[in-house]
């Protein structure tokens, strides 16, 4: 199953911020989204407090706050996986 291409967008997103080791303010560095992926992935980090910006068109990673938003991501994808399987054995069970 190919990966969606917002997911392949944040990904390189965050390992463009941490390969230039931009994650501090102090760090910081230009960052402009290029295409429909790209700006979508930096409005869901900065709305999941994984990307900030400094307010002067630089912006950098938060470590920590990406870590967790991947681990509920992980943890929603469970969830949906389960659910399904939940759904498929109630099925098998009524046929």
């Amino acid at each position: 199953m190919p990966i969606p291409p917002k997911v392949v967008a944040r990904r390189r997103m965050a390992e463009h911020f941490l390969d230039a080791g931009a994650v501090s303010p102090k760090t910081a560095i230009a960052f402009e989204a290029e295409g429909f992926h790209q700006r979508s992935a930096r409005v869901i980090l900065e709305e999941h407090g994984a990307v900030h910006a400094t307010g002067d068109g630089r912006f950098y990673l938060d470590e920590a706050a990406y870590r967790e938003f991947r681990a509920e991501l992980r943890q929603r994808a469970g969830l949906l996986i389960a659910v399904g399987v939940a759904i498929g054995v109630a099925l098998g069970l009524l046929a």
